[in-house]
């Protein structure tokens, strides 16, 4: 789902679009992190594809930091 909200004649506005996308219902991947004293690396790989029907098989690939405050 996504959401809008924004402003059209001085007017608060939001919409909800549903479906339509193409992608599939259920995202399942690997996940895991390393740290090094407050500070780790993420990562995560969908074996689910982005897309049905795709021509192409396409997989997420999520890289990050992860900061913890002690």
């Amino acid at each position: 789902m996504q959401k809008l909200k924004y402003k059209k004649d001085g007017k608060d506005v939001k919409d909800k679009l549903k479906g339509g996308y193409n992608t599939t219902d259920l995202v399942y991947g690997l996940s895991g992190y390393v740290a090094f004293g407050n500070v780790g690396i993420y990562a995560k790989y969908d074996l689910s594809p982005i897309f049905k029907d795709q021509v192409i098989e396409q997989n997420n690939i999520s890289i990050g930091l992860r900061f913890d405050m002690d």
